[in-house]
């Protein structure tokens, strides 16, 4: 068990390490292997062609009874041509001419689109405030939407879109998946396809700057499988419905998280492709609100299902977390316990896949995240045992509503609510240990807060006002509070059927069996 543990663990690309050896190792195989997949199919190709080629001549040299020198230097020749295929044609394929390769070693990314208050009237750059909303993903008449912005204590902002249509729909049931029909499930490559030639660059030297930055700031950058949210349909007597598709991380981060980026060089911008990539509309005409569009009127961007959870303990405290420090997003933030994505390998371990349902692969997620952030499991646990638990979570949540993050180029975003069938001292002395200590296992990538006053939430109104009281420029533990919490905070107070759903999910948690907690205290260790 030890040795097969072990095993799957090293070759799982998809995972954070603790040494920074297995972290750079990580990064380069897994974008050495999406390079390859996306951009260089046939390169691959001739690299193992190479490879046998030298192969066959050793052979040949080692076994013949007669040798002759020349297939030692055939057999040299093509193992230096795949060696330096792998070195050259994958991993220098970040160093564009285009934005100058010299002082690429020097571009970043940077999220600008966000920070400015008005257009640019040089280059026309998109920016948040042009955006001002969005339309229902099942209604054509607009629908009930929810659009909104957020600004974090150090200024950062964000914007959301929320369908209350969509949160009505999922009151009444779950998520059937549609059959796609031939040439509508588009694949990661005819994603990628679809971009101009500038983009492509602008895709390619993104994604050497993310492998680079997460190699220097001893992070693990990893692709992963991913579903990918087609568009949703909802009819009166099937209810709600969503054409899927299989897209991997990798792909959102150069499609949905790209379109708000720019490539900076110090303070000035190399490159800006936001009115080129960003999915909106201008259906007024030139100068009207641009509004987000549809899910299903996005055909280049990746739009992977992601998801949050608002999840109390057994008592009813609130479960918040800390983002870990090697974490690119929201480092030191106060987070969700339970935000993450939907991998592809839950529509098989949920019988998603079985039962024709999407609903049971988003709440699997779901609970995934919760209980590994949380460290009530090991991190990308491969048990049994493991599995158990988390379907069992995942019947205690509900499935509340849908948001697209305009941060991320209008990512789709589910959110949850519930219990966990723990009390609040169990969760923290949780450790995230491994099955027998294996060493090539994951550390927790989130640490439990524990610095903020606990108080038993029976809701909504009290969770908003837990939320404001304790993560707000007024609160008295300075805590950075992440965009998702701060999303989540709003639709709470503007959204009646969201608070709602709230409401239910806590009330149809399982009662505790330990005696009533007590007074509002502190859950420091100290």
């Amino acid at each position: 068990m030890f040795t097969r543990h072990c095993f799957r663990s090293l070759f799982k690309r998809g995972r954070f390490f603790e040494s920074r050896w297995q972290n750079r190792l990580s990064t380069n195989l897994s974008v050495i292997a999406y390079v390859a997949r996306i951009w260089r199919p046939w390169a691959a190709v001739r690299i193992v062609a190479a490879l046998a080629l030298a192969i066959g001549f050793t052979g040949y040299e080692l076994l013949s009874d007669t040798p002759a020198g020349w297939g030692w230097l055939l057999a040299a020749a093509g193992a230096a041509w795949s060696m330096t295929g792998i070195v050259w044609q994958f991993l220098n394929l970040h160093r564009t001419h285009v934005f100058g390769s010299a002082a690429s070693g020097r571009h970043d990314l940077s999220r600008d689109f966000f920070d400015h208050g008005s257009p640019d009237p040089v280059d026309g750059r998109l920016v948040l405030s042009e955006i001002e909303g969005g339309v229902s993903e099942i209604h054509d008449n607009g629908g009930d939407v929810i659009w909104g912005v957020v600004e974090g204590k150090r200024g950062n902002r964000n914007g959301y879109v929320f369908d209350n249509d969509v949160a009505r729909a999922l009151a009444a049931g779950g998520i059937a998946i549609l059959p796609s029909p031939d040439g509508d499930q588009r694949t990661e490559r005819d994603l990628m396809r679809r971009m101009s030639g500038l983009v492509r660059d602008f895709q390619a030297e993104g994604l050497g700057i993310r492998r680079r930055n997460s190699i220097r700031g001893g992070r693990s950058f990893f692709d992963a499988p991913k579903i990918r949210l087609s568009a949703l349909r909802w009819d009166q007597k099937t209810g709600l419905s969503a054409r899927i598709g299989r897209t991997s991380y990798f792909t959102s981060c150069l499609t949905n998280d790209l379109a708000a980026q720019q490539i900076k060089h110090g303070d000035r911008v190399i490159a800006d492709r936001s009115e080129d990539m960003y999915p909106v509309s201008r259906p007024a005409g030139p100068g009207a609100a641009l509004l987000l569009k549809r899910l299903a009127d996005c055909p280049t961007m990746s739009n992977h299902v992601g998801s949050v959870v608002l999840a109390l303990s057994r008592e009813g405290y609130p479960v918040l977390s800390t983002q870990g420090g090697a974490a690119e997003v929201n480092k030191g933030k106060a987070v969700l316990s339970g935000s993450g994505s939907i991998d592809w390998a839950d529509m098989d371990h949920s019988g998603a896949r079985r039962d024709g349902r999407l609903d049971r692969a988003i709440l699997y997620g779901m609970a995934r995240e919760l209980l590994e952030e949380t460290r009530l499991i090991p991190q990308d646990s491969l048990r049994e045992c493991d599995y158990a638990l988390i379907r069992q979570q995942a019947a205690a949540l509900r499935l509340a509503g849908l948001y697209r993050d305009l941060r991320r180029g209008g990512l789709p975003i589910f959110v949850g609510f519930g219990r966990i069938d723990q009390r609040m001292d169990r969760i923290l002395e949780a450790r995230p240990l491994h099955p027998d200590n294996c060493p090539f296992s994951s550390p927790a990538e989130t640490r439990l807060l524990t610095d903020l006053p606990q108080a038993v939430i029976s809701d909504a109104g009290q969770m908003i006002a837990y939320l404001e009281r304790h993560l707000t420029d007024t609160a008295r533990v300075q805590r950075d509070p992440s965009d998702q919490i701060l999303i989540l905070l709003q639709l709470l107070e503007r959204s009646q059927v969201l608070r709602d759903h709230f409401d239910r999910a806590i009330t149809a948690a399982p009662a505790s069996a330990d005696p009533a907690p007590g007074p509002a205290r502190s859950l420091s260790r100290r």
